[in-house]
C-alpha cells in the first residue's frame, strides 16, 4: 500500500472514528467496496453496544457520499469522478 493509500486510510478511519483491518486489504480495490468495509465495521460495533450509548449512526448513502467527499480531496479529483465502482489503483492513481 503507497503513502498516499495509506494517509488516505488513515484519514477515513478518523473520519468514522473506526480502524480498517489490514485482512481486509485484498477486500478494497473500489470505494464502493471500501464502503461497504465501513458500513459493516458500523453496523457491528453499533450491535455490540449498549442501546444507551450516543453513536452517530450512519447509513449506507450518507457513509458513500463522506467517502466520496474524502476521496475527492485527497486524491484531488472532481467528486463526480468518484464512484461506486471507481478503482484506486487504475482510476485514481497519478490522476
Amino acid at each position: 500500500m503507497g503513502l498516499d493509500i495509506a494517509d488516505y486510510v488513515m484519514e477515513v478511519e478518523d473520519q468514522f472514528d473506526l480502524i480498517i483491518s489490514e485482512s481486509n486489504d485484498p477486500l478494497i480495490r473500489t470505494v464502493g467496496d471500501l464502503n461497504a468495509v465501513i458500513v459493516k465495521t458500523l453496523s457491528s460495533r453499533n450491535m455490540a453496544r449498549s442501546t444507551k450509548c450516543v453513536d452517530p449512526v450512519w447509513t449506507e448513502a450518507e457513509v458513500l457520499e463522506r467517502l466520496r467527499c474524502i476521496t475527492s480531496n485527497k486524491f484531488q479529483v472532481p467528486i463526480k469522478r468518484v464512484k461506486v465502482d471507481t478503482r484506486f489503483a487504475e482510476d485514481l492513481d497519478g490522476w
